[in-house]
């Protein structure tokens, strides 16, 4: 199977071999510890390999990794990002953090992107997380980090995991200037009219 592809365009396996492709990642995860290798998956992907798999697998370490992965992860994500009735209007809903690690986080949980060190993306964010909620000017970020910014802040919000009604909810972009909104709280994100966020790990 070529992981690549499948990845790519998000395919679902098609036959067992692929699904114990995708079973044989989990144990190389399971080993070694790396979890780039299954990071990558999406849920659909994973619940379709298990589809293929027959149950009689399930002691198995990887299997009980893939069914864990969709019972905690997934379904802790759709749970933590729905804001819930009970919320009171000041309270945050959406709140995004960059780490030590250069990654792009909402709510502390969901990695929207990890740009790279130096990268005109983390130095534009780097500057936007210390000044939101205001308006910020592209000479204003050049002045603070000595250089030119080559993209426009649209692609750069995109670069970033910012799209569709993600790049809404947090930003307002121009050509010249954008604001970051963030965090957002119950009664700032019912102005905007927008469905609740939904997202997944990247």
């Amino acid at each position: 199977m070529d992981k690549d592809k499948l990845n790519s365009k998000n395919s679902l396996p098609k036959t067992k071999d692929e699904a114990l492709d995708i079973a044989s990642e989990f144990l190389y995860s399971l080993r070694y510890g790396d979890k780039s290798c299954i990071n990558s998956y999406t849920e659909e992907q994973i619940k379709s390999a298990l589809s293929w798999i027959s149950p009689s697998y399930k002691d198995h370490p990887w299997y009980k990794e893939m069914d864990r992965l969709i019972e905690e992860r997934y379904d802790k994500e759709k749970k933590s990002l729905a804001p819930k009735d009970e919320l009171k209007e000041s309270d945050i809903l959406y709140e995004i953090s960059f780490t030590m690690n250069y990654e792009v986080v909402l709510n502390n949980l969901v990695v929207l992107s990890k740009p790279n060190l130096n990268s005109e993306n983390t130095d534009v964010f780097s500057y936007l997380i210390k000044n939101p909620n205001k308006k910020v000017t592209k000479k204003e970020i050049e002045s603070t980090i000595g250089k030119k910014i080559g993209k426009d802040f649209h692609k750069i919000t995109e670069n970033l995991g910012f799209t569709g009604d993600l790049r809404r909810a947090f930003f307002v972009v121009s050509n010249d200037a954008i604001i970051f909104r963030n965090p957002i709280k119950k009664v700032d994100f019912n102005l905007l009219a927008i469905p609740s966020l939904r997202i997944c790990s990247k």
